[in-house]
């Protein structure tokens, strides 16, 4: 899995080319949500 930097407080990890994890974090460096991507299709799943 290689990590694609994006924003400064969100980064993307690609896993076998079509599937894309997004975590974004908040201003106290937790992950507030993750994004999973696969060809296309996106499912939020926010860790609140």
């Amino acid at each position: 899995a290689e990590l694609v930097p994006r924003k400064p407080l969100e980064f993307r990890a690609r896993l076998l080319s079509s599937l894309t994890l997004t975590f974004v974090k908040d201003d106290t460096d937790e992950v507030a949500e993750v994004i999973v991507s696969q060809r296309g299709s996106t499912l939020q799943a926010p860790r609140r």
